[in-house]
C-alpha cells in the first residue's frame, strides 16, 4: 500500500516536471524563434541595402553628383571656411541645371535617368532608407556603421540635404515633389545618422585603430 502511494507520488512529480518543461518550451520557443528570424530580417535588409549601394546606378550617381559638387568648388575658390555661402551657391547652381535639365528632358534631348536632378533622387531614396532603417532599429549601429563611416555620410550635409532643399523650393505649388514639413521630417532622421555615425566612430576607433598594426604585422 505505502509502495502504492510512493509510485504514485513520484509519477505525479514526474508529471509535473514534464509540464514544467512543456510549459518552459512553449514560453522560450517563440523569443528563440523570433530573435532568428530577427537576425534573418535583419541580414537579408543589410544584403538589400548593399546591392543597391554597389549598382551600376549608384556608381553613376555618386559619380554624377560629386562631380558637381567639385566643379563649384573649382569655379568658387575660397568658400572652404564658408560652408553656409557654399551652400546657397551650391542650390543657386543646381537650380540653373535643373531647369536646363528638365527643359532638355521635354524636348527629348537629354534621358531623364541622365539628369542630375534623376541621380540627386536616387542618392536621395538610398540614404533615406539606410536611415529609416537605423530610425526602426532594424540595422543596428554595429551594422550600419562599421561599413558607413563618417567620410561616407559627408554626403548628407555636403550634397543630399542642400540639393533636397533647392529641389523643393525650385517647384511651383502643385508641383512640389516635398512640403516644407515633410522635409523636415525626412531629413531629421539623416542627420541623425550622421550624428549618431560620428559618434559610434569616436567611440570605437581608438580601441580599433589600435589593433591595426598587430593585425598587421601577423
Amino acid at each position: 500500500m505505502l509502495q502504492n502511494c510512493k509510485t504514485g507520488t513520484k509519477e505525479k512529480m514526474d508529471i509535473s516536471y514534464i509540464a514544467i518543461i512543456i510549459s518552459f518550451i512553449a514560453i522560450i520557443g517563440p523569443l528563440f524563434a523570433a530573435f532568428f528570424s530577427r537576425r534573418n530580417v535583419r541580414h537579408q535588409a543589410l544584403l538589400n541595402i548593399h546591392k543597391d549601394f554597389r549598382s551600376p546606378e549608384m556608381l553613376s550617381a555618386l559619380d554624377g553628383i560629386w562631380k558637381f559638387y567639385r566643379d563649384i568648388k573649382k569655379k568658387q575658390p575660397g568658400l572652404e571656411n564658408e560652408p553656409l555661402k557654399f551652400n546657397e551657391i551650391l542650390k543657386e547652381e543646381y537650380i540653373i541645371i535643373h531647369k536646363k535639365q528638365r527643359n532638355d528632358i521635354a524636348n527629348n534631348v537629354l534621358k531623364a535617368e541622365k539628369s542630375l536632378n534623376h541621380k540627386r533622387r536616387y542618392i536621395t531614396h538610398f540614404y533615406v532608407h539606410l536611415a529609416s532603417l537605423y530610425k526602426h532599429k532594424m540595422l543596428p549601429p554595429k551594422m550600419i556603421f562599421d561599413w558607413w563611416v563618417p567620410s561616407d555620410l559627408k554626403i548628407i550635409n555636403d550634397l543630399i540635404i542642400p540639393l533636397q532643399e533647392a529641389a523643393s523650393e525650385l517647384c511651383e505649388p502643385e508641383h512640389l515633389e516635398i512640403t516644407s514639413e515633410e522635409l523636415k521630417f525626412s531629413l531629421e532622421p539623416l542627420l541623425k545618422l550622421v550624428y549618431d555615425g560620428k559618434l559610434y566612430y569616436d567611440e570605437n576607433k581608438k580601441n580599433q585603430i589600435s589593433k591595426y598594426n598587430i593585425y598587421k604585422k601577423t
